[in-house]
């Protein structure tokens, strides 16, 4: 990726450009042992429910720290019964700086990219910090500043 020499400009990229694919999904029929083994084998930290090619919710490292505390990570439940459904969506043209504030104001670390209401991506919190400490160190370590 080309930098311009205001590392600020890159909260005004399309996510697009940062977001991961292909996304890691599962329906929600599926058990929860399966879903975290793909998450591992695949090394992600969220994957995405899907029925009929509708988003239905999201499982995160998060939600799995909770399902092992309270012990229904041993029941091996569906992942329809035990998903996030409040799901914190962005379209591909949403600028990394707009998705960056939806994370802040909802506490979320993982958001799914829709277009046209298909997953087509996901944007985590780890994607943005690279991207910007990246820019920051393009305009940064010529001036000597780190």
């Amino acid at each position: 990726m080309r930098y311009n020499s205001d590392p600020c400009g890159i909260l005004n990229r399309p996510v697009r450009e940062i977001m991961s694919t292909p996304v890691i999904v599962a329906g929600e029929q599926d058990r929860l042992m399966d879903a975290v083994k793909e998450m591992y084998k695949s090394n992600v930290g969220s994957l995405i429910i899907v029925n009929e090619g509708e988003v239905r919710g999201i499982l995160t490292r998060k939600d799995l720290v909770y399902l092992i505390a309270s012990g229904i990570l041993e029941k091996n439940p569906r992942l329809g019964d035990v998903m996030s459904t409040s799901i914190v969506t962005a379209s591909p043209d949403d600028t990394i700086g707009d998705v960056a504030k939806r994370m802040m104001e909802t506490g979320v670390r993982h958001i799914p990219v829709l277009n046209k209401g298909e997953v087509t991506g996901i944007v985590t919190i780890t994607d943005i910090a690279r991207r910007i400490t990246e820019a920051l160190l393009h305009k940064c370590r010529p001036q000597g500043n780190l």
